[in-house]
């Protein structure tokens, strides 16, 4: 599907606040929503919300649409923007999930230095705007294969100035020196490689070494994309330190309300394929 994406002059103005506060993002005939979703921590036998990761949620004629339909309609010279776009909606609209506590998670595709560093000064820039302890902000570096060590240090030192945190995506992409290169705070795991990982008793059995490996250099890991019962147990089983998945709880738009209640690990593990609806059960009015 062709659709008109509009070139507002900046951020700012591509940015409309609804009648509840909500900020959404307006590009031609796209309207841009931030979604949400759970991120648990493990204490005992239970899962305790800590954090949300900021998704976008495309919108085309009143319908939603899948993110890559949408990103297929921007073309290169306009990815930067539209990404600044989707981290400054995550950031403003953090306040209508309605639990200032919770850590915040955005993604960053990084680039030359000199768009990394004005990238990193409007996040901090918005968050004084918002009131947004940066401490709660943890800026995941997508794509950090594509840059040197040097660069990775640079990036992780400009968003930790800034007083955020720095995790590492894409996981199959980012090879352990790249993670010992400029120390991450979090290592995400999820994707086909995790996928593959859980399909044979055998392979299962090594993501536990790979993830006390990235501990050993101090960061926690994360494990994404949980959609079976089988890669909760093998993400259990190797003590990740984070659980994310449609499994635990699906994205929900911003506006809905969180509660913020902890799952159950044995009422997941003896309820195999539900997902609890931890977000979701209606929308603020």
């Amino acid at each position: 599907m062709s659709a008109s994406m509009g070139h507002p002059a900046s951020v700012a103005d591509a940015i409309f606040v609804d009648e509840v506060g909500i900020e959404i993002g307006l590009l031609g005939d796209f309207r841009l929503k931030s979604a949400y979703q759970p991120i648990f921590r493990r204490a005992g036998a239970e899962l305790r919300p800590i954090g949300i990761e900021g998704r976008v949620a495309p919108f085309l004629e009143g319908k939603a649409v899948a993110a890559t339909e949408f990103l297929g309609n921007v073309s290169p010279d306009r990815r930067l923007f539209v990404e600044s776009l989707c981290n400054a909606l995550h950031l403003r609209n953090h306040p209508n999930v309605g639990l200032p506590w919770l850590e915040l998670f955005v993604s960053y595709n990084p680039r030359g230095s000199g768009e990394f560093l004005r990238e990193m000064a409007a996040l901090a820039e918005i968050l004084g705007e918002i009131d947004l302890d940066p401490r709660l902000v943890v800026c995941e570096i997508s794509e950090a294969a594509a840059l040197d060590q040097e660069s990775l240090q640079a990036l992780a030192k400009e968003i930790r100035r800034h007083g955020m945190r720095v995790a590492i995506g894409d996981f199959s992409h980012s090879p352990g020196g790249q993670v010992g290169a400029f120390r991450p705070d979090i290592v995400k795991i999820e994707g086909a490689w995790f996928r593959r990982l859980c399909e044979d008793d055998g392979t299962a059995r090594l993501f536990a070494p790979v993830a006390a490996m990235f501990r050993q250099l101090g960061a926690q890991i994360l494990v994404g994309g949980i959609e079976t019962m089988t890669q909760l147990r093998v993400a259990i089983d190797g003590q990740a330190d984070l659980l994310q998945g449609r499994l635990l709880a699906p994205p929900a738009l911003a506006g809905t309300i969180f509660e913020e209640g902890s799952l159950s690990l044995e009422r997941l593990l003896d309820s195999p394929g539900k997902v609890v609806p931890l977000f979701g059960k209606h929308q603020r009015r």
